[in-house]
């Protein structure tokens, strides 16, 4: 329940039971109940619209495609305004919580249910390589285990979720594929060399540092067609950014197994410290680290570590934890590629000349 108190000698009456509580500019509540009398000098109540158990109720009891959007809309619009409104007024990470609202507040769940470190792409729709061509999979002993990113003529990076332990057999157990829309005819790429984030900590449910850059043969990306390199992000991606993200990851959450095409799905960025606090029971989400709600019912899940966040047609992030059940009601993270730290990393790991490449973005 939210409450409202009118200051002005205003108030909502009799028969306003269901009208919208409207917050700059968007629905966040439906009246519930008024005081007695009518008078401003008394709270009326209202349903909070974006509590976990009415906003999975409206999800559950809403099949147009048009009231799926809108939810999405209000709940990203509710998410970036509390962010926005507590940068403003300098309110503390306590004084902002009072406002957000708690979407990962379910009893019923297991640590490790609040978030996942894997994800693939569900509920997208199939694209072509040709307009992505820095998309790639990350093979393990010749089985799809993960996404991956081109990011230079020789290099790519993924997660170090997915190949810490592989790290002692690169050359025979890790491979990539891709410049091809079908999974079953990509073209196969060898990985010569694998560098892991010197923080990175596997011992933890959610690594700050889990990224990984993975170098194959110089200017491999420039000669082959289809695969091409993506620039990075440099600077922050603004709250409410519309973005997208690629993959061949399984089309069911009941069904195992990559899907045999390409797919797309569209993201909205929301603030990482609203996103820090709706999930945090499950783990910490630190500054370098970018998050996002699918939007329309799309989103990613098991086995999607390291697939690319496009935003403006830039590397904004990879995929590092997921919603675990792979849908849009809680946001998903990525590494984010214009932090500071692991921009060095990989600047300096493009530079390697043991890959006698250098740069970043192609160069």
């Amino acid at each position: 329940v939210i409450c409202a108190r009118e200051s002005i000698r205003v108030d909502i009456c009799k028969r306003d039971s269901g009208s919208a509580l409207v917050c700059s500019g968007r629905h966040t509540g439906t009246t519930s109940f008024t005081n007695p009398w009518s008078a401003a000098d008394r709270p009326a109540g209202l349903v909070n619209v974006l509590s976990l158990i009415i906003h999975s109720f409206i999800r559950n009891h809403s099949s147009s495609r048009m009231m799926k959007q809108v939810i999405g809309l209000v709940l990203l619009g509710l998410l970036c305004g509390i962010a926005a409104r507590a940068a403003v007024n300098g309110e503390t990470r306590a004084e902002a919580a009072v406002h957000s609202p708690v979407l990962a507040d379910d009893k019923h769940e297991t640590k490790v249910e609040g978030a996942v470190q894997s994800g693939r792409i569900v509920n997208g729709r199939p694209v072509e390589i040709s307009d992505y061509p820095f998309a790639l999979n990350l093979f393990i002993d010749d089985a799809f285990y993960c996404g991956a990113t081109i990011i230079t003529i020789t290099h790519v990076i993924s997660t170090a979720a997915c190949t810490y332990p592989f790290r002692d057999a690169i050359i025979n157990r890790i491979s990539l594929k891709g410049a091809n829309t079908t999974i079953s005819s990509q073209k196969y790429f060898p990985v010569r060399r694998v560098a892991i984030h010197p923080n990175y900590n596997p011992n933890v449910t959610l690594s700050d540092f889990n990224i990984a850059v993975l170098a194959s043969f110089p200017g491999i990306f420039r000669v082959t067609r289809n695969a091409s390199p993506i620039p990075l992000q440099t600077t922050e991606v603004a709250c409410g950014t519309r973005c997208y993200v690629v993959g061949w990851g399984q089309t069911d959450i009941n069904v195992p197994g990559p899907s045999n095409v390409l797919r797309y799905a569209e993201m909205n960025i929301i603030s990482s410290d609203i996103c820090g606090r709706v999930l945090s029971q499950w783990l910490k989400v630190t500054s370098n680290l970018l998050c996002a709600l699918g939007y329309d019912g799309a989103d990613m899940c098991f086995g999607d570590f390291g697939s690319a966040l496009v935003c403006d047609g830039m590397l904004a992030g990879i995929n590092s934890f997921i919603s675990p059940r792979c849908d849009d009601t809680r946001p998903i993270g990525f590494v984010k590629m214009s932090d500071p730290d692991i921009r060095s990393f990989i600047l300096n790991e493009t530079s390697n000349p043991t890959d006698r490449t250098a740069g970043t973005s192609g160069e």
